[in-house]
């Protein structure tokens, strides 16, 4: 699945979900050296359709590894708002 961050870090970086599991998210980059740098931690995951499927938390190499956003929202019992009106 292709996705995309905006690291603070890295700036626009484009990778593929090489792997989920209901922990974790293995996204991967063949176009960078490195999908994630210091200073990523907490970016955003988007999808294609630009939504949120989960926040980056470390990597390694052209490696980084994101917790799926539905389980942070079910830990807080919280929901995303789908439009701003």
């Amino acid at each position: 699945m292709p996705v995309h961050i905006l690291g603070r870090g890295s700036g626009l970086v484009l990778g593929n979900v090489s792997e989920m599991t209901d922990e974790e998210l293995d996204i991967y980059t063949p176009e960078a050296s490195l999908f994630s740098e210091p200073g990523d931690e907490g970016a955003l995951v988007l999808n294609v359709n630009h939504e949120l499927i989960g926040l980056i938390w470390g990597g390694v190499g052209k490696h980084a590894f994101a917790v799926p956003i539905w389980r942070i929202l079910t830990e807080l019992k919280v929901h995303l708002a789908s439009t701003l009106k």
